[in-house]
């Protein structure tokens, strides 16, 4: 777990440094969650497909910000 964190926190600081193979990591990494996560509720593809791209999209955007 404790390995978990510390490679967590790199994705974190590399997604804040705008490092694109780092959002590629991230991308790959939960975006099937994400769509399982979303097919749950929605019980659609495209929208499910949408609500990642938009989710990944603003974690892009708004890392910045973020106060983790």
């Amino acid at each position: 777990m404790e390995g978990q964190i510390h490679s967590e926190t790199k994705l974190i600081i590399g997604l804040r440094n705008n490092e694109e193979p780092v959002f590629a990591i991230v991308y790959d990494t939960y975006k099937t969650k994400l769509y399982s996560f979303a097919w749950r509720f929605l019980k659609n593809k495209e929208l499910s497909q949408e609500i990642v791209q938009e989710t990944l999209i603003n974690l892009w955007i708004k890392i910045e910000r973020a106060h983790v």
